[in-house]
C-alpha cells in the first residue's frame, strides 16, 4: 500500500491480506495468513477496517491482533508513505509510514517485526509519532481474552521506544532503540 517517494492515491480504512512462508504465532494459535490493516493493526484469520480504538482486549477487533499502533491512520495521496513488508528467511518486517486522518502533519513511522524461530514474540520500534500516541491503541490482543496493552490514548510513545510482546509467555517488555 503506497509508496516510499509519492503515494498515487489517499488510503483509509483498509486491509489486505499477506501470505507469509511461515507461521505467525500469538498465544496458542498460529497462520500464514496475516491481515495488514491501514489503521496500524496487524490480524490473523480475519481483517477489519476499525479505526476507532478502544482498550485491549477489543472484540470488535480478530481475537489474534497485534495493535502496534491502532489509530484513524491514512496513506496520503502524493506524499511518501505507505506500508510496506520484507519477508528475510524466517523474519518478517512490516514498515508503516502513515498520517493521522484529516491531519497530514501528524506523521507516523514504526516497524512490527517477528521471527519464526521466536513463536509467539512481536517487537514495535517506534521512530517518528508526532502526537506520542494520545489517540492510539498499543498493545497485542492474542486470544478472546488474553491481551497485553501498552497504552490506551496515552501520549507516551516516543521515538525509539521498543516494546518486545511475549504472546506465550504473556509478558511485555519495553526498552529503547539502545536498550532492546
Amino acid at each position: 500500500m503506497g509508496s516510499p517517494t509519492n503515494a498515487p492515491e489517499f488510503i483509509d480504512d483498509i486491509f489486505t491480506s499477506v501470505i507469509l512462508p511461515f507461521p505467525m504465532q500469538m498465544g496458542q494459535n498460529s497462520s500464514n495468513e496475516v491481515f495488514v490493516t491501514s489503521n496500524g493493526v496487524l490480524e490473523l484469520f480475519s481483517g477489519t477496517w476499525q479505526y476507532s480504538n478502544i482498550p485491549l482486549p477489543a472484540a470488535i477487533l480478530s481475537p489474534w491482533s497485534a495493535c502496534a499502533f491502532w489509530d484513524d491512520t491514512v496513506v496520503s495521496a502524493g506524499r511518501p508513505q505507505g506500508i510496506f513488508y520484507q519477508v528475510d528467511g524466517t523474519q518478517v518486517i512490516f514498515e508503516y509510514y502513515l498520517s493521522h486522518y484529516q491531519a497530514e502533519g501528524e506523521y507516523y513511522h514504526w516497524l512490527v517485526s517477528y521471527n519464526a524461530n521466536q513463536p509467539g514474540i512481536f517487537t514495535f520500534t517506534y521512530y517518528q509519532i508526532s502526537d506520542l500516541g494520545r489517540s492510539a491503541t498499543v498493545g497485542i490482543q492474542y486470544g478472546p481474552d488474553l491481551a497485553l496493552q501498552y497504552s490506551h490514548n496515552q501520549p507516551i510513545i516516543t521515538p525509539g521506544l521498543v516494546l518486545i510482546f511475549d504472546t506465550i509467555r504473556g509478558t511485555l517488555t519495553p526498552g529503547s532503540a539502545s536498550t532492546c
